[in-house]
């Protein structure tokens, strides 16, 4: 057997030469070249000089003049869930009522009765609709009698017929639960099928299960989506222990497709707190890999459902004020306990009363103990309503405002609908104003389910700040390529606590890489969201190559 020449173990094992490498460091430095060895970035420099790190046995990559960047993070997802839902439902169109009947109706005539026929996504329904409302049971009792119809109207609005209302014990009598609204006929009291909020969660039990590998299938089918936009991270929130078990199983096996951070929801959720603390979790345990990040409690509703807690009501809803999911006792005493016990907290909130719920809830926990150790978050705080003021308090307390850069593209001409133009004419997406004063940016899909994780797209409408329809919101609030490339590397890993092992290409940082077919600092920014990833390496392997790049 041939001996190895020692020598090797000096060089790189594997080296990208003859690029543009954006660093991400604290200068945000341009380099040539990137040696990795092992796991860990090894050296950063000029090509010249890397060059000299290649031995027999280094992969080398000629970047024939394309960008590197750190890979990114996508800090909110819905993963698994949003897999599953990919393995078994249809798409329902966004153009009427009357489109989405017709579907059913085809699906309806192919499908065995006394079946389950599940569709979504759409967000703003009964706004996008032609009809500018949802269906009702009735009409999908027509077109599909025989069938169990459910649709997801987004993650705040579901329609279920009447077979679902009876399967699941929903009448006119039944009164609604906390957090979520039964919304009934005015003039017969008897539910329209629309279900807001918690109150769709009795159906949700009633659905086939979906079993252990379809939950595999479902992780790696989405991760492969992300590695194929250059995400190498995710932060994922679960709501049972199967969905834990997912994760942990798929690392044993070594097949988790990138890195996950799990955010372990504790109210609406098969895992309450006490359990817990009664393990002695704290925030960051676990592995370059996989992780506890902490806990996730929802405040009020979404706002594509008309469900986020508001002062005033909806504009196009008079009698709307949105809902409270935790009622402010119990949220005090949640953030008080997670703080206690040094976990992190990620708390939903989007209207401007449940921002002020959460900022109150924060202040109480805050009278005994400091909360900026902790690097608390507050999910959706940043889309709408963050006036001054709330960004004052925030700054004070040191919570990490999480806005959704995608929500304004998607929601925007929703949001403009529903809050009114009063509303919408200021403090939306204020992420220059968010910098000038200190404040972290970062953000996070709420997909994939809804939409896929794509940092380049998002950037780009952080730039561009137009809606679907095109309407340009508050351009002042516009920032450059640069600050929504930290926005989804180093200030992604900031907010996890691993800036000093991730988020920048500096040496002895993890080697999760990304190469871009166009440099995205030279580019217009209505095409950074076309931007192809030829390349992406995850703790130093290639991972995902796109053909023919």
């Amino acid at each position: 057997m041939a001996s190895r020449n020692p020598s090797e173990g000096l060089f790189a094992d594997l080296v990208l030469l003859n690029g543009k490498v954006i660093t991400v460091d604290s200068k945000n430095s341009i380099a040539q070249a990137v040696a990795v060895k092992r796991n860990r970035i090894a050296k950063v420099g000029r090509s010249v000089e890397i060059k000299k790190l290649v031995g027999s046995t280094t992969k080398v990559i000629d970047l024939k003049g394309r960008t590197v960047l750190p890979g990114f993070t996508d800090c909110h997802v819905h993963f698994l869930s949003s897999g599953l839902r990919a393995l078994r439902e249809f798409k329902i169109p966004s153009t009427s009522v009357k489109d989405v009947l017709r579907l059913i109706k085809e699906k309806a005539a192919t499908t065995p009765d006394g079946e389950w026929l599940i569709g979504g996504d759409i967000r703003f329904a009964h706004v996008k609709f032609a009809e500018n409302r949802w269906p009702t049971r009735w009409e999908l009792d027509k077109v599909a009698p025989n069938h169990l119809v459910f649709l997801h109207l987004g993650p705040h609005i579901k329609v279920a017929n009447s077979n679902v209302l009876k399967l699941a014990n929903i009448t006119k009598d039944t009164p609604d639960p906390v957090g979520g609204t039964i919304v009934k006929d005015p003039n017969t009291g008897e539910p329209t099928g629309v279900l807001r909020e918690t109150a769709s969660h009795s159906v949700r039990k009633l659905w086939p299960q979906y079993t252990y590998e379809d939950r595999l299938k479902a992780i790696k089918l989405e991760g492969m989506k992300c590695l194929k936009r250059g995400i190498t991270s995710i932060h994922e929130i679960v709501v049972n222990a199967e969905e834990m078990k997912s994760y942990q199983d798929l690392y044993l096996r070594g097949e988790l497709p990138l890195r996950v951070r799990i955010l372990i929801r504790i109210v609406e959720s098969s895992i309450n707190l006490d359990t817990l603390l009664q393990l002695g979790l704290e925030s960051n345990f676990g592995n370059e890999w996989l992780k506890i990040g902490g806990t996730k409690m929802s405040v009020g509703g979404g706002i594509s459902g008309s469900n986020a807690a508001l002062y005033e009501a909806y504009s196009d809803e008079p009698d709307n004020y949105g809902v409270i999911r935790i009622p402010q006792p119990l949220l005090i005493d949640l953030i008080s306990k997670c703080n206690e016990n040094r976990l992190q907290c990620h708390v939903h909130a989007l209207g401007d009363k449940d921002l002020d719920l959460v900022i109150q809830a924060f202040e109480a926990a805050a009278k005994d103990t400091s909360l900026k150790e902790l690097r608390h978050r507050v999910e959706h705080a940043g889309c709408w309503l963050f006036t001054p003021e709330r960004r004052r308090k925030f700054r004070k307390l040191g919570l990490i405002a999480v806005p959704n850069i995608n929500f304004l593209y998607s929601f925007g001409d929703g949001v403009i609908v529903t809050l009114g133009p009063k509303r919408t004419d200021k403090d939306i997406f204020p992420l220059k104003s968010m910098l000038k004063e200190g404040m972290l940016l970062v953000s996070g899909t709420d997909g994939p389910g809804l939409e896929p994780c794509d940092a380049l797209r998002d950037i780009g409408t952080a730039i561009l700040r137009k809606t679907e329809k095109g309407v340009e919101i508050d351009p002042t609030e516009a920032i450059t390529v640069m600050d929504g490339i930290r926005m989804f590397t180093i200030n992604q890993a900031y907010i996890a606590f691993e800036e000093k092992i991730k988020g920048s290409i500096e040496p002895n940082k993890l080697a999760d890489l990304v190469v871009l077919a166009e440099d995205p600092l030279t580019t217009q920014p209505e095409h950074l969201k076309d931007i192809k990833v030829d390349i992406t390496i995850l703790d130093g392997k290639v991972v995902y190559e796109r053909e023919n790049a």
